[in-house]
């Protein structure tokens, strides 16, 4: 940064700690910021700034939550049609919820250059390469403080720690989900604990239900002259002695990844998944997109194409293996019932999707305090049961409670 070249009308944009050691060479040039880290620093360094958060009011925000609601359903415009269907179910949907998190963020960003810009239409911007490109849709009058590639990408869990913790919890990150293995040992374990199928008896489909934290509700079904099918995706059925004689006495029967996929399943998922991302190339191709991702005339598509596609591609695969298996436990099975935690995970999307379509009743357990917050997110993000034919919830103050949110 060349001191000489600063003069009263420079403002700093910042996010970011690299652009810290820059910052300490400004002076007393207006800086504002845009994330908490930096704040603190400088507010360490008692170096005066300026909060973005400041340039936004609770109308802002509402306004950002309802847009950035609006553009997680671009899967539903017209131009898309079926391109990103498999099996009847939009892909694009069942990951809505998680670009959800990623266009917020933007949005935010978004909103507060805007209302920089119009507070200080005549000055010179220097902004951090993350800001840099939001600026730039208002202004031309914008340098970039660095060249780093400091773009804000979709957050993935990537990382896989087998380590048990203090409550023998097996820890397991999902976004590189090794099910080949987790299944491997369950499929051994399975030999000693699964009783047999019992074809005039009914057939309960527990989904996603976690053995160590269910274990006094699993060791009640011996009581049941039914089948229960356990089928977990989050954690494995059984990691260590305790939640495998869990499963042991629970009579339950383990499905899993191995016991419903096979070489033929594993080469039409294959071609399938190569189908997908030759059509997604195409959909982001469209111009279209130009004006759906817009506010006030002004289009944002170009800053968040390469996101958005990364974000889908990344997920595909993980997806279209979870939609083939869970479609292939539905044909093993006729099930009476699917009981789920909640309706936002993909997991339990895709399992309500094959109920509804088998004519299978789904039941939701409350899974925790809920309390309404805006309509149309809550039900965006399936944080109140929708889709499920019953809601088990905890007394009778929770049944009034729930009684009352679906009658407001």
């Amino acid at each position: 940064i060349n001191n000489d070249k600063l003069n009263d009308q420079d403002i700093f944009l910042v996010s970011g700690i690299k652009n810290i050691s820059k910052i300490d060479e400004i002076g007393n040039k207006k800086i504002i910021v845009f994330d908490y880290e930096t704040h603190k620093i400088l507010e360490q360094k008692n170096i005066i700034h300026m909060l973005s958060d400041n340039f936004l009011n609770d109308s802002d925000l509402l306004m950002i939550d309802k847009n950035s609601i609006q553009f997680s359903k671009w899967y539903d415009q017209t131009f898309v049609n079926d391109q990103i269907f498999f099996h009847n179910i939009n892909l694009g949907e069942l990951l809505g919820p998680k670009f959800l998190n990623y266009i917020v963020d933007f949005l935010k960003k978004f909103m507060e250059l805007k209302y920089i810009f119009q507070s200080y239409r005549n000055a010179s911007f220097h902004a951090s390469s993350s800001l840099f490109p939001i600026i730039k849709l208002f202004t031309n009058n914008v340098s970039n403080i660095d060249k780093s590639d400091n773009k804000i990408f979709v957050k993935e869990n990537i990382g896989l720690d087998l380590s048990v913790g203090r409550n023998n919890y097996l820890e397991l990150n999902k976004g590189k989900f090794v099910s080949n293995i987790v299944s491997f040992l369950e499929n051994i374990l399975k030999i000693f604990t699964n009783k047999k199928f019992v074809s005039n008896q009914k057939t309960i489909l527990l989904f996603n239900y976690t053995t160590k934290r269910n274990k006094k509700f699993l060791l009640n079904f011996p009581n049941f002259e039914m089948n229960f099918i356990k089928f977990d995706r989050n954690l494995p059925s059984m990691w260590n002695l305790d939640s495998f004689l869990t499963i042991q006495k629970s009579n339950c029967i383990i499905e899993n990844y191995s016991s419903l996929i096979n070489r033929d399943s594993k080469n039409q998922i294959s071609e399938r998944i190569f189908f997908i991302e030759k059509n997604i190339n195409l959909i982001f191709l469209n111009n279209l997109f130009s004006n759906f991702f817009s506010i006030d005339g002004i289009s944002f598509w170009p800053l968040i194409k390469d996101q958005l596609k990364i974000h889908f591609q990344k997920n595909l695969s993980r997806i279209i293996i979870e939609i083939y298996i869970t479609k292939n436990l539905f044909a093993k099975y006729t099930f009476s019932h699917l009981l789920i935690w909640n309706e936002s995970g993909i997991n339990e999307k895709i399992a309500i999707h094959f109920a509804k379509q088998n004519g299978v009743k789904v039941s939701c357990s409350q899974h925790g305090l809920l309390y309404p917050t805006q309509p149309d997110l809550d039900n965006y993000l399936g944080s109140f049961p929708t889709l499920s034919d019953n809601f088990f919830v905890w007394g009778k103050i929770n049944e009034n409670y729930f009684k009352n949110i679906q009658t407001t």
